[in-house]
């Protein structure tokens, strides 16, 4: 079967599905031929759907029955579902990162990303609102968690506690403050 560009192959009764290529772009169209609703639901069923890339060399999506739903770019997978949630992959070597924009992402101030360091355990949580990334939270795997104010450090764990850069600001101690330390003194 032969049609020219912009040809139909018309399915259905009523019309109700039409595969076609309009010369640029092929489609797939569940639609009667006077504009009314037609198809609901385009279903594809198989143990395992794959979408390619045109050059039948790479993955770009993966469905599988009762499984795991897989997203690639340039034939690397880069989002997995499956039963607990979902999984983000970086490439070998490189970081993995997930950018969250709220509305629309059109300010700086909108941009908030999540990064895990490919050369160490590393996560952090960064945001944009000065115009470049800067970081607010960092924990590191085995070791300490920092918290920052304007990508300056300002108060980290440490194995013996926590330390804090900075003035420290307490409305009440308990226990009296006398567990507590200043420079030089005991506080309390």
């Amino acid at each position: 079967l032969y049609l020219p560009d912009n040809g139909e192959l018309v399915i259905g009764t009523g019309d109700d599905l039409k595969v076609y290529h309009d010369g640029t772009d092929s489609f797939i169209h569940g639609i009667t031929r006077d504009g009314s609703s037609g198809t609901r639901y385009l279903k594809i069923r198989a143990d395992e759907t794959r979408m390619v890339n045109e050059a039948n060399s790479a993955i770009v999506a993966r469905f599988i029955d009762g499984g795991a739903n897989e997203l690639y770019h340039n034939g690397l997978k880069k989002l997995t579902t499956y039963s607990a949630g979902v999984e983000i992959h970086g490439s070998e070597g490189a970081n993995c990162e997930l950018y969250l924009y709220a509305d629309e992402g059109d300010d700086d101030a909108d941009n908030w990303k999540l990064t895990t360091l490919a050369a160490s355990s590393t996560f952090q949580l960064q945001n944009r609102a000065s115009g470049s990334w800067e970081t607010n939270i960092e924990a590191n795997g085995d070791g300490n968690v920092e918290l920052y104010h304007n990508n300056a450090k300002k108060a980290e764990t440490v194995s013996g506690g926590f330390t804090i850069t900075g003035t420290a600001t307490a409305t009440e101690f308990v226990g009296g403050g006398s567990g507590l330390t200043g420079v030089g003194e005991t506080i309390g």
